[in-house]
Parts: C-alpha cells; structure tokens; sequence
C-alpha cells in the first residue's frame, strides 16, 4: 500500500478525535489550576482523569492509530475521548 504525499489523506476525519483531546486538554488545566487556586472552583479532582484518560489517552491513542493505518485502530481514540467528554458532562453540576 502506497503511503500519500504530504498534504493529501483524510486528516479532516481525525479532527473530531483531536477536538476530544483538546477539550480534555483545556478542562483537565483549568481543574488544574483550580486546584492551585489560580481559578476560581471548577471540578478540582476531575484533573488527574482528564488529564491522564481524557487527553493523553486520546492523542497516544490516535498517533498510534495513524500509525497502525487501520479503521478499527480508531475505536481506542474514539472511546478515549468520548469517556473523558462524559467524565467532563458528569463533573458540570459538581
């Protein structure tokens, strides 16, 4: 199978994944930083899970599926990410 050219494939399909870890990425430094008592109280112990699962699980997860070059590489980012969105939506009435 020949890889694409720089600039060619469908990276528009991996962009949900990474909005996912981005997402992460932003609540898991903000709960940290509430934690530091730089913000005010958002969900202090939600950083560690968000942090490790939500964002790091996510972005490891999909390098590792581009790499593989496989569909079903995807499911490991996907359920990353979709698990640190429903971590974050379960934290919003804490």
């Amino acid at each position: 199978m020949e890889r694409p050219a720089d600039g060619e494939g469908v990276t528009w399909r991996r962009l949900p994944l990474l909005a996912f870890g981005a997402v992460a990425l932003v609540a898991g430094l903000a709960s940290g930083l509430s934690r530091l008592g730089a913000l005010p109280p958002l969900a202090p112990l939600a950083h560690g899970p968000l942090m490790v699962s939500g964002f790091l699980g996510t972005v490891i997860a999909l390098e590792r599926a581009v790499a593989a070059r496989a569909a079903w590489a995807f499911v490991a980012p996907a359920a990353c990410g979709a698990g640190g969105a429903l971590f974050l939506a379960g934290q919003a009435g804490a």
